[in-house]
């Protein structure tokens, strides 16, 4: 039961993903879909549409594996090691690694103030 609770979690914040890609496709818009998606859970959420519970687990899931997601991709920079000998791929590996680490470190901190917040029921700025 705990693995069906866990899918369906996924499962509806995937489909909340997909919908936000729609909606790029369709509007034509330079917004990822991804970020209309995250835009379209904020709102539901607010509006009380979708309650944290349903998607909490799910959401902690994702998260922890969240380096499973990072593998493929460094698996191809490592196959195309050689490549990187050119100044301009250089500079590319270098947007590729600092945009990383702004992502990890902003994800540290709104996970930091989340838990703050929840722990003391402090505002989260």
């Amino acid at each position: 039961m705990k693995y069906l609770r866990l899918l369906l979690q996924i499962t509806l914040l995937c489909g909340i993903s997909l919908l936000g890609t729609i909606i790029a496709r369709i509007l034509n818009i330079g917004i990822p879909g991804s970020i209309i998606g995250m835009a379209l859970l904020f709102l539901l959420m607010e509006r009380k549409f979708i309650d944290l519970k349903w998607i909490e687990a799910g959401a902690n899931f994702l998260l922890a594996e969240l380096l499973l997601f990072f593998i493929p991709s460094s698996v191809g920079i490592i196959e195309y090691k050689n490549s990187f000998s050119n100044p301009v791929l250089l500079s590319l590996l270098f947007t590729i690694v600092s945009s990383t680490v702004a992502v990890v470190v902003f994800v540290i901190l709104a996970t930091e103030a989340v838990s703050r917040y929840r722990r003391k029921g402090d505002r989260l700025c």
